[in-house]
């Protein structure tokens, strides 16, 4: 009931600021922003053609039903920003093995940032921001957890959540040298698997964000959720400017 009354009290007041146009800048210059994510980030139409989403204006399940109300989308609102692309795929892995062991290898985070990095029409030097949120059905999938590792990574490996993880990111580094590149960790993942993913970011001197007690319903971000990562995420931000 008290999660309903502040949902309730949140959609009026985000209602009363869209009117009188008061969305408050931060001083947060995240400019030409990438995201790769899965459900957690989707919204209908506001990813490419063909990918499965979460969130969309009809869908209820969910009590968020406008793309303005995802953490991204007040994100890249709230400060000086702009999305260049959303990537997110709802139920991706980002290692090649998803759901009862099947081969993802397309859809994957993996493998839609090297089918990115492969069109001759994506322009690399435009992109400012990454965000990198999943990780969640690579641990609902039990997909293998393989073995962290840094270089020689193998096309095998790729279907083992650490060292697709690790190549992820040392990719997404090679890629865009001149990109911030921050990652979300989900809590819901196993301890160990958060802390597996901090190691990697770590060692490859990556950001990451770890969100705590994010509301969810049917296991997703919901309205009041949304705006609880999002200000969590900013308050990283200023805190940890560049």
């Amino acid at each position: 009931m008290q999660k309903k009354f502040l949902s309730l009290i949140l959609v009026i007041l985000s209602l009363v600021c869209s009117f009188a146009g008061c969305t408050k800048k931060e001083d947060i210059h995240l400019g030409n922003v990438l995201i790769f994510g899965d459900s957690y980030s989707t919204f209908a139409d506001y990813i490419p053609d063909g990918y499965f989403t979460w969130y969309s204006k009809t869908a209820d399940y969910t009590d968020v039903n406008s793309a303005k109300q995802t953490w991204w989308h007040q994100l890249i609102d709230r400060t000086y920003s702009n999305l260049l692309l959303n990537s997110s795929f709802s139920g991706s892995t980002i290692c090649h093995t998803g759901y009862d062991g099947a081969d993802v290898c397309e859809i994957s985070f993996v493998g839609r940032m090297t089918k990115l990095f492969n069109q001759q029409d994506f322009n690399k030097e435009q992109v400012n921001t990454v965000f990198i949120y999943g990780g969640l059905n690579d641990y609902w999938a039990n997909a293998p957890y393989g073995e962290i590792k840094y270089e020689n990574i193998t096309p095998e490996d790729l279907y083992s959540i650490y060292p697709a993880f690790s190549y992820l990111l040392s990719n997404l580094k090679a890629n865009l040298p001149n990109a911030r590149i921050i990652v979300i960790i989900e809590e819901y993942l196993g301890q160990e698997m958060q802390d597996n993913f901090a190691l990697i970011c770590d060692h490859l001197s990556i950001e990451y964000i770890k969100p705590q007690n994010i509301s969810k319903e049917n296991s997703h971000p919901d309205l009041l959720g949304m705006d609880q990562l999002t200000e969590q995420i900013i308050e990283y931000l200023k805190t940890n400017s560049i």
